[in-house]
């Protein structure tokens, strides 16, 4: 699992440009869960996807990563290939113009032998869809989201045990944001990666095991999406949405309808609102 405990990190720390990103963030992330990370732009969600990846380093506190120290300058290219990171430029990820060169370019770098690497480009390729005859295309005629799914299988072939996802959605149009949340979504179920997504979309965030939010470096709410969405006055006062279910859910609690707590969907209202008109006849 990952482990943060009492994190704390400034930029331009001791300088009179010193910005706090973090403040005293504790968490435990366990393994197979897929959590969101929500919060307003400059709240520290980005800082602390760094700091999962030892891109950078706490200031004060530890991050364990399978109890190892990211702060452990031995363990660093341990944890990364542990702990792997998606941004938010998918055009800022690509290294190689061939997708299985692309693919390859990690464990190359980490002297894994020549056969090995053969198969793990075909498995992690197959993983995201971009198998078989795509393999040996170039990487500039992929669509955003087939570019963000190629970044994905950069890091599958690393054998990960968890993906952070940092905004990797947010420049990419419905189809390929689609793409890449259906690729993640198997990859947690079928594989047992761990994702911790980053997000700012409350439909996306919807669909995680668990929700953290973050208002100023601090965690201030988490919880499953249904405990999470149910406040939603506590959700408006963080200048976040929540999804259009929950809010209609509210709306006709305070208009005096029993509705249950944690509708999210579609379906989960339809549900409730037969189930009260079954009650009455």
């Amino acid at each position: 699992m990952i482990e943060i405990k009492n994190l704390e990190f400034q930029y331009n720390k001791g300088t009179t440009a010193e910005i706090n990103a973090i403040s005293g963030i504790a968490a435990v992330i366990h393994k197979g869960e897929f959590v969101a990370v929500l919060g307003h732009n400059g709240c520290g969600k980005s800082t602390l996807a760094k700091l999962l990846n030892a891109l950078l380093l706490p200031c004060e506190g530890e991050i364990f990563v399978d109890e190892m120290n990211t702060q452990d300058h031995e363990k660093v290219w341990d944890i990364r290939k542990k702990c792997g990171l998606v941004f938010q430029n998918p055009d800022n990820q690509l290294v190689a113009t061939v997708i299985e060169e692309d693919t390859a370019f990690g464990p190359e770098n980490l002297g894994v032998e020549p056969a090995e690497i053969r198969k793990r480009v075909d498995s992690a390729l197959d993983a995201v869809g971009l198998g078989k005859e795509r393999a040996k295309k170039s990487a500039n005629l992929l669509s955003g989201g087939q570019k963000q799914r190629l970044a994905i299988a950069g890091i599958i072939v690393m054998h990960p045990e968890y993906i952070v996802l940092d905004e990797a959605t947010s420049m990419l149009d419905p189809h390929g944001r689609k793409e890449v949340l259906d690729t993640v979504h198997r990859l947690n179920k079928e594989e047992g990666i761990t994702i911790i997504h980053i997000t700012h979309s409350m439909e996306e965030a919807a669909e995680a095991d668990r929700i953290i939010v973050m208002e100023k470096g601090k965690i201030v709410m988490q919880g499953t999406p249904g405990e999470v969405f149910s406040e939603v006055e506590e959700i408006k006062k963080l200048r976040l949405d929540v999804p259009p279910m929950a809010e209609l859910a509210h709306i006709l609690r305070k208009k005096g309808l029993n509705l249950p707590e944690g509708i999210l969907r579609m379906d989960q209202m339809v549900e409730a609102l037969e189930r009260m008109k079954t009650k009455r006849n």
